[in-house]
């Protein structure tokens, strides 16, 4: 459980700060936040003063034998790991396949319905759940990502007609317009769906501008995307709607956010016995390393310094401090078309995320189909909540204008690759089917059992906990029809990037299978 403070508290504490203004949220919208199911680990914070900030950055610029070696030396004994590993998950895999394949009739490919489908994001597992959904409707699937992951497991699928590479949206803009334009003119593309990236999702949203006319975009228009992906301004539109939803401030300097620290110790003095709000501060966009730091205000002037002293804050890389609420939080996905909301899912989210199962919350689903059908949202995206401990209100805390891994609660549910293909046919919402079981990932089970603290007194109970993951769940990649990518994943995608890793030296946080990425100092 994450601790939040009442919103209902908010409001009251919120008197004497009613006059503080950060900056005008019609400017310096952030770009990106991605879901807290697709997050990463944080780093330690360290106690430094304002005197010492520029040392420390100096000394961050320099390398030490230590930092060097560290990284690396994990990055080998990962890869030790997985080659020891190897044989055993190749066999393994190898006869559940066979005796699959004997115990069922070949099942019939769906047949071919004339449409191509587009996906890109080749490298995150929700691409796979989408591909597997477009190919059993009897499209033909392009699959696209960049040059940098062209050995993504999800190229290995059976479900794939063609994999294509194009420039990193991000570093080349317009060459990446117009290759995906190229590509979508050359394969007579009907249908696009964008599993975007956070800092890529604004790139893929401008394609709709560049693509055949006869392609269908499932990613928000570009000024959606830039709205909703902008925590404070999609925070006030939702509050404007009436929809619970935190307070927030924009700030865009150190000074502000002093500023505002200030004023809530002002403020706690002036009223010693009454019950003040905390707030998170939080990057509006997207940054690997800090965004699950769970930095609280108010705080010591030195804490905030030492926090502050590795960060930028300014009119281009603005953050936001935002109200606390304390309860549980989930993640949602919904698809969507002229406001009406065509698919949902959501689960309870974890600070790392490598699990998922429907959580069936009614408020969630009326909540986003509010918001949707008041915004006339056509599109995929995701919100997160923090659902109040006390009375089970839900509090939006932002929107990420792009796909969430959940969508692997679809696995057995065809209706979400029909509605992909011919949105128009669905009247209702459609969900995961009541059979779905938990998703997750070999990889992290296994990495959670290994490395995670007391190993040695608990490993009975984690070696029969893994037992029971593996027999009475669902690994997202593995399928007894479709096998290479799951084998492809363990050995090819993973190794690769970890191989790179040795070259780089780059301090990576955590391995990622969910979206396919090291979460990597300097990384993408």
């Amino acid at each position: 459980q994450i601790t939040y403070v009442d919103r209902r508290g908010q409001q009251m504490a919120m008197s004497d700060l009613s006059n503080w203004t950060a900056i005008d949220s019609n400017k310096n919208r952030g770009n990106a936040s991605d879901t807290i199911s697709e997050c990463s680990s944080c780093d330690d914070q360290t106690e430094l003063s304002v005197e010492t900030r520029p040392t420390y950055q100096a000394e961050c610029q320099r390398k030490t034998l230590l930092m060097m070696i560290e990284p690396r030396l994990w990055s080998l004994v990962t890869l030790f790991a997985l080659t020891c590993c190897a044989p055993f998950i190749i066999t393994c895999t190898a006869v559940i396949v066979v005796l699959y394949r004997n115990s069922t009739s070949s099942a019939a490919a769906a047949p071919a319905n004339g449409k191509v489908a587009i996906v890109s994001g080749g490298k995150m597992t929700k691409a796979y759940a989408i591909i597997k959904q477009l190919k059993a409707q009897g499209c033909r699937v392009v699959l696209v990502e960049t040059s940098k992951y062209w050995m993504v497991a999800s190229r290995f699928s059976n479900c794939i007609n063609r994999f294509v590479t194009v420039p990193v949206p991000e570093k080349e803009p317009e060459a990446y317009l117009a290759a995906m334009a190229r590509l979508a003119d050359e394969e007579h593309a009907d249908i696009f769906v964008p599993v975007t990236s956070p800092v890529a999702s604004q790139y893929e949203a401008r394609l709709s501008s560049v693509l055949p006319k006869r392609c269908y975009s499932w990613s928000l228009p570009a000024e959606d995307v830039e709205r909703l992906d902008d925590k404070v301004v999609f925070c006030q539109a939702a509050e404007a709607l009436g929809l619970p939803v935190p307070i927030s401030h924009r700030v865009c300097s150190h000074t502000a956010v002093r500023d505002f620290n200030e004023k809530l110790h002002e403020q706690a003095s002036l009223e010693p016995d009454a019950k003040h709000p905390r707030y998170i501060l939080k990057n509006l966009q997207y940054d690997s390393m800090h965004r699950l730091d769970l930095f609280t205000l108010p705080c010591t002037a030195a804490k905030l310094d030492a926090y502050l002293s590795d960060i930028t804050i300014d009119e281009r890389n603005p953050w936001t401090v935002q109200t606390f609420i304390v309860g549980d939080e989930y993640s949602t996905c919904a698809l969507a078309k002229e406001g009406r909301l065509l698919a949902f899912t959501d689960n309870q989210a974890t600070i790392s995320c490598f699990n998922y199962k429907p959580a069936r919350n009614p408020k969630l689903l009326q909540w986003v189909k509010t918001f949707c059908a008041s915004q006339r949202l056509s599109g995929i995206f995701c919100i997160d909540f923090i659902v109040d401990s006390t009375d089970g209100t839900p509090y939006a805390i932002e929107c990420n204008p792009r796909a969430s891994s959940n969508l692997t609660n679809f696995y057995n549910n065809g209706a979400l690759g029909a509605i992909l293909v011919n949105p128009d046919s669905f009247c209702s919402t459609v969900e995961p089917l009541p059979s779905v079981v938990e998703t997750y990932w070999l990889f992290s089970e296994m990495w959670a059992a290994v490395t995670k603290p007391g190993v040695i007194v608990s490993l009975p109970q984690r070696i029969w906990g893994l037992l029971r993951t593996l027999f009475f769940k669902k690994d997202a990649y593995f399928d007894p029809a479709d096998p290479l990518p799951f084998l492809a994943l363990l050995f090819v995608h993973l190794p690769t990037l970890l191989v790179r890793n040795l070259f780089t030296g780059n301090k990576w946080a955590k391995i990622d299978p969910c979206i396919g990425k090291l979460t990597e100092e300097n990384g993408d």
